[in-house]
């Protein structure tokens, strides 16, 4: 069961790839990554359904039911925030995203790459489940800051097109709303942790 949450945790890195190509890319190439990003994320639906189905059917779990069940939703939540910041690009048409946009996206990026390391070495709790958590707290760290100062920057623009903000600020909330997911996550595996201790 746990080779599934890595392999759940690859869905990630692979949404997070596509994402960072989406906001470097021009409105009509966005279109066609974001197929991609709904494949990613309809094939990441479909590996939480099999670990659930596998946690239902199991008497025997690696941990407690409550947190695989944590895990798993918790993943497919990331991989669903990550295809909604895709999917808000396209359909509220953004042109260029500001550059503390692209900023919260590779910070995803990193957090994917982090957290798919971590994954793989779910089964063996310690020492590196720390410096995971570690890591995730200050990349989400980094990310609120971004976020807030590019708030105030789209805000701040008296000549700004209202409807330009809206856009933005709907893709920028699914950004950041995936960050904080992350640290949902790694605060759950760190949990699992300390019990399993």
């Amino acid at each position: 069961m746990l080779e599934m949450f890595a392999k759940q945790a690859n869905h990630i890195v692979s949404a997070a790839q596509i994402l960072e190509q989406m906001g470097n890319a021009d409105r009509e190439a966005r279109k066609e990554l974001n197929k991609k990003l709904h494949e990613v994320e309809n094939l990441a639906d479909d590996g939480t359904h099999d670990v659930l189905q596998k946690v239902a059917h199991s008497f025997v779990l690696p941990y407690d039911r409550e947190d695989v069940y944590g895990l798993v939703s918790t993943v497919d939540d990331i991989v669903d925030l990550i295809d909604e910041a895709g999917d808000n690009m396209v359909l509220y048409r953004v042109d260029e995203l500001p550059e503390k946009a692209l900023e919260l996206i590779r910070i995803i990026t990193k957090c994917a790459t982090v957290t798919n390391e971590a994954m793989k070495l779910i089964a063996s709790m310690g020492e590196h489940t720390k410096q995971f958590w570690l890591e995730i707290n200050q990349l989400e760290n980094q990310g609120d800051i971004i976020y807030r100062k590019l708030m105030r920057e789209i805000f701040a623009d008296d000549d700004a097109n209202a409807m330009e903000v809206l856009k933005i600020k709907f893709v920028v909330d699914a950004l950041e709303a995936a960050i904080d997911s992350f640290e949902t996550l790694a605060v759950s595996i760190e949990g699992i942790a300390i019990k399993e201790s």
